[in-house]
């Protein structure tokens, strides 16, 4: 294979020694130099100026999910703006179904006219013979119709399980709104589609993250029962889905397994990177757990697991030499997870043996003991930027723009990794990284409220969240920097991301991507797997 070098451009490098660079030669699919001048033993390719970006790493990430939020009912702004809108989507979805489940992603009720959150009797309006199973845009709270409380044998005597809450009105009528755990009496219910049918999703979403010029990514939620998510992503390996991805699977499914049964080696394009807890919910559905009260209210959140499942959760990730991943929002929960993290010698040499998911309500003598154990923090600029009505809502002005302390956090020296949590978000396009990359930036949603605009980062510090420290918790070698004898994955910007409004960041696109030095996308043009 001949080499390429790519010249005249304005490639930032995310490599500290060397942050900007004109040139970068690529041989089978490796960067073999830096700064080389074109030579007629080396095919050249002239970017016109063009700024260039390492390939990005979202380590946070549902594809899955993603992937079939696109096939359900719409839920989201700007298609749906109101609880008539939802049920006009629900009955048009209906009306072509004859069986099974109809669900959808996305609903949040800050951006629903009506200002409330629908229920079942809502969804009763569109559909009553087929259950019907929405999940609000942070995935931790779902609404269903009457028909679904049926199948799932949910009644009014049904009392709330361990870590989740059925909401009832005055009479102890269950209003079809389900919260955490409780969710599981629905899921266990639906259906589960076949490793090729889910595979088949996977590859054509790979066209699209390759678009947002994301070459690597984490699945936050995998499963082995009742899919084996291992081998359904081997499965789309195999049928061209191409990104790296390492599989954080949920706990409790996993505390049988051994080490010689999991695929840990994360040179290998699919791998088990490590075990999957969730502490908390979300603060826009009311159930991070939190010390202060929620705006207005009483209510100060739920701790989704005991402090024992923490702990055998943390030890059974030190048997298995994997990471464990804790999603934990509120500082209750960032407490009990650093608390009991300290009372363990870290296991893993290559990376932080924890990660802190969403981190939002992180003081700086939180942000120090992560630090000192060596636990990552991935965390969302988008959140605050799709879900500003509800952050207001429920934490008041001025709380809102003291959460996600982006500064504070890189200047505490802790590992600091944006992400999007795709599909979890009120956004249409959820994925875009340049959205997270305004919203760092301006600190500003998307409606024009501040959300701390004394809490903003550079553009810089940004694309370092995205890239070069977005590797460390992947534990992948070799990716998230423009360096010799690192992959080629870089991608070629519609404008210069250092130079346009900060504003207008979130209307940055991707002309190329290169993965491993080939050309994956082209504008318009998704090239064939």
């Amino acid at each position: 294979m001949t080499a390429v070098t790519y010249y005249n451009g304005k490639i930032f490098t995310a490599n500290k020694n060397q942050p900007f660079v004109e040139s970068i030669t690529v041989d089978n699919g490796v960067i073999q130099a830096i700064n080389a001048s074109p030579k007629e033993s080396t095919e050249a390719v002239n970017l016109n100026g063009q700024c260039v970006i390492p390939g990005i790493i979202d380590a946070h990430l549902h594809p899955l999910f993603l992937a079939n939020a696109a096939l359900g009912v719409k839920c989201s702004a700007p298609d749906v703006t109101s609880i008539e809108d939802l049920i006009n989507e629900v009955r048009t979805v209906a009306e072509k179904t004859t069986d099974g489940w109809l669900t959808g992603w996305g609903y949040e009720e800050g951006k629903l006219a009506e200002g409330r959150t629908p229920t079942r009797w809502d969804l009763d309006k569109a559909c009553t013979e087929l259950p019907v199973a929405l999940r609000r845009a942070c995935g931790h709270i779902m609404i269903v119709n009457s028909r679904a409380l049926e199948i799932a044998n949910v009644t009014k005597d049904t009392p709330n399980p361990p870590g989740g809450i059925i909401e009832r009105d005055e009479n102890g009528e269950a209003t079809g709104v389900i919260i955490e755990t409780a969710r599981d009496f629905f899921i266990e219910k639906m259906p589960t589609p076949s490793i090729a049918e889910e595979a088949e999703k996977l590859v054509q979403l790979g066209d699209l993250l390759f678009s947002k010029g994301i070459t690597t990514v984490s699945e936050m939620l995998a499963l082995n029962e009742p899919m084996n998510y291992f081998d359904l992503y081997k499965e789309a390996e195999k049928r061209g889905y191409r990104h790296r991805t390492g599989l954080y699977v949920e706990w409790q499914q996993m505390l049988d397994a051994t080490t010689d049964s999991l695929q840990t080696d994360s040179s290998e394009q699919i791998y088990i990177a490590g075990l999957k807890i969730f502490m908390d919910g979300s603060v826009s559905g009311q159930s991070a757990a939190v010390s202060e009260s929620y705006f207005n209210t009483s209510n100060k959140g739920v701790i989704v697991q005991t402090n024992e499942e923490l702990v055998q959760a943390l030890q059974k990730a030190q048997e298995l030499h994997i990471q464990l991943s804790v999603h934990a929002m509120g500082d209750i929960a960032l407490d009990m997870v650093l608390e009991e993290a300290a009372k363990l010698t870290p296991w893993l040499e290559n990376g932080p043996s924890v990660r802190l998911e969403h981190a939002t309500f992180m003081s700086k003598e939180q942000m120090q003991r992560a630090k000192e154990l060596n636990i990552a923090v991935v965390t969302q600029p988008i959140f605050m930027f799709a879900e500003i009505e509800s952050y207001i809502l429920n934490l008041g002005q001025a709380p809102t723009e003291e959460t996600y302390l982006f500064d504070d956090m890189l200047a505490s020296g802790m590992t600091t990794v944006f992400s999007s949590d795709a599909p979890a978000t009120a956004w249409a396009d959820p994925v875009d990284p340049f959205i997270s990359i305004q919203s760092a930036v301006t600190r500003t949603a998307y409606e024009g409220t501040s959300t701390g605009k004394q809490h903003a980062v550079s553009v810089e510090e940004s694309l370092y969240c995205y890239t070069k420290y977005a590797q460390i918790p992947t534990l992948i070698k070799g990716i998230g920097s423009l360096e010799i004898g690192h992959a080629a994955d870089f991608v070629v910007l519609s404008d210069d991301i250092f130079a346009v409004a900060p504003e207008k960041l979130g209307e940055l696109s991707v002309q190329q991507t290169y993965y491993k030095g080939e050309l994956v996308f082209e504008k318009e043009t998704a090239i064939a797997q």
